[in-house]
């Protein structure tokens, strides 16, 4: 039994320094002589990885250049989804920004009739703070008025910490803080996205089932 899990372990570590060992395209290698390898054991999925590779509790095995794992999206966020990752951030905050748009009107006729005429920016500020606002509403008995309030609170949430995030994490792949291969920021944005670079954001397709190949090979994604 323990030939047979030696005989495993050695296999993967084969497989593991093949796949690292193929050079990426249009990427200058350094020296033979200078490429180390580094492997270490996941107890948990009893099988060798090469480094950087981090274990993910929730979705029970290892990855590698891993991110975060995403509670919204159920999935790791690693370099192969990066730039999808931030994308979904994006769109999801034109999504919000839209629902206000749509959500204003409403909200202006509804609570009309609480903020006096005289009222200053910062008391008109106050009412569409959810605890203050909640506390007023309530004591108004308007249960309309609440789930908008809610409504826009909520959204306001949603759209300035998606923002905040995918602009965060574009910055640090475009500075280096985040850079999985050494390139230029022409080559890091093709890595990202897409051959598209930033035009992906309007014209999603290589970034969204193609390959990030910077060579501009459509090849479906394995899941």
């Amino acid at each position: 039994m323990k030939v047979k899990e030696v005989q495993d372990n050695l296999y993967s570590v084969i497989t593991q320094q093949r796949k690292f060992e193929q050079p990426l395209p249009n990427i200058q290698q350094p020296p033979a002589h200078n490429t180390a390898y580094r492997f270490w054991h996941c107890e948990r999925c009893q099988s060798y990885m090469c480094k950087p590779t981090q274990h993910c509790t929730f979705c029970r095995k290892c990855f590698h250049f891993k991110d975060h794992h995403c509670f919204f999206l159920g999935a790791c966020v690693l370099r192969q989804n990066m730039g999808n990752f931030i994308l979904f951030c994006f769109y999801t905050s034109l999504t919000c920004l839209y629902s206000l748009c749509v959500l204003g009107p409403y909200m202006y006729e509804n609570i009309n009739h609480i903020v006096k005429s005289d009222a200053d920016y910062f008391n008109i500020f106050l009412n569409f703070c959810f605890p203050i606002a909640l506390a007023r509403l309530l004591h108004s008995k308007d249960s309309s008025s609440i789930l908008l309030v809610t409504i826009f609170d909520m959204l306001m949430s949603i759209l300035c910490i998606c923002l905040v995030l995918g602009i965060w994490k574009l910055h640090s792949c475009l500075t280096g803080k985040q850079h999985y291969v050494n390139v230029t920021g022409k080559q890091n944005l093709k890595e990202i996205f897409g051959n598209y670079g930033l035009s992906n954001i309007i014209f999603p397709y290589n970034g969204l089932i193609g390959t990030r190949d910077i060579n501009g090979k459509y090849e479906l994604k394995e899941v």
